[in-house]
């Protein structure tokens, strides 16, 4: 497993791989636990200074924007709203941005059996899959249904809010916790989506019929689907509408500059963003 300090190395062999010019020995780098981490974007498993398992997550050679250091901010973001996250931390890499990880699927040396919503449903890539189905596994294989069923709605919210339009069912997952049984994951790719560069709709369907619509009365019409009361409900919309219309200033910590903040802004100042905000005094 390669060591932090190889991070400018693995970067470069990234780079090198993603425009067809990596050499044998980037493939052993890139490679060295002995399987791809999979998605479609470059990323590799390291290891931390005291031996914890990291992911590094690396900028792509096609990217138009600095979508880590977007990721970094959303992440942030959703640990301000109530949202369940992975430790992680921006750096700097010859001037380039690389998100790390705390792999949440390790405690120590032994590794926690962990299944994404597409196994777990039994699902192919490009088939339509709602939000509700992964409640009904939950329900039947969950170890604390009720809270993990809070989590995902306050999930939803906050994906509609800050269009993340990548929450398929790969980024998705439960973890096994002991003799108890599966336990939503932390959540993982949280990124946002300016409009230029796609609608503002979800992979995943938050009604059981395909409507793929990122809305935030949706969300409300569903709210006894996740064993939620209004004011639970109110309560979470508040606290994600809250942290969501901060993303301003925690860009602006993480450095980007306001052309890149203005170039993001569809992404969170947009008609649903406004609802969350009007209909936060309408659930009580």
């Amino acid at each position: 497993m390669p060591p932090l300090v190889q991070l400018p190395a693995l970067l470069a062999a990234s780079n090198r791989f993603e425009s067809d010019e990596e050499t044998p020995d980037d493939i052993r780098m890139l490679l060295a636990p002995g399987s791809s981490l999979g998605g479609a974007r470059p990323k590799a498993s390291i290891l931390g200074k005291d031996g914890t398992l990291l992911i590094a997550k690396f900028p792509s050679v096609h990217d138009t924007y600095d979508v880590i250091r977007w990721e970094a901010v959303t992440t942030t973001l959703a640990r301000m709203a109530g949202v369940t996250v992975a430790d992680s931390s921006l750096n700097l890499v010859g001037g380039r941005s690389v998100l790390i990880l705390r792999r949440f699927d390790r405690q120590g040396g032994i590794r926690i059996p962990f299944l994404s919503a597409m196994s777990l449903l039994g699902a192919s890539d490009g088939e339509d899959h709602s939000y509700l189905e992964i409640v009904d596994t939950l329900r039947q294989f969950g170890a604390a249904v009720k809270e993990d069923l809070h989590e995902i709605w306050r999930r939803i919210v906050f994906n509609v809010l800050v269009s993340n339009t990548d929450d398929h069912l790969r980024n998705h997952a439960i973890l096994l916790e002991g003799q108890r049984g599966w336990r939503l994951s932390p959540a993982f790719d949280l990124n946002p989506t300016p409009r230029d560069v796609k609608d503002h709709v979800l992979s995943t369907s938050i009604v059981r019929e395909n409507v793929p619509t990122a809305s935030i009365g949706l969300a409300l019409s569903v709210i006894k689907e996740f064993a939620l009361k209004p004011d639970e409900a109110n309560a979470i919309l508040g606290d994600v509408a809250g942290a969501t219309r901060k993303w301003r200033d925690v860009a602006a910590r993480y450095g980007l500059e306001k052309a890149a903040i203005d170039r993001m802004a569809s992404a969170f100042e947009h008609n649903e963003a406004a609802k969350a905000r009007g209909l936060l005094t309408l659930l009580t």
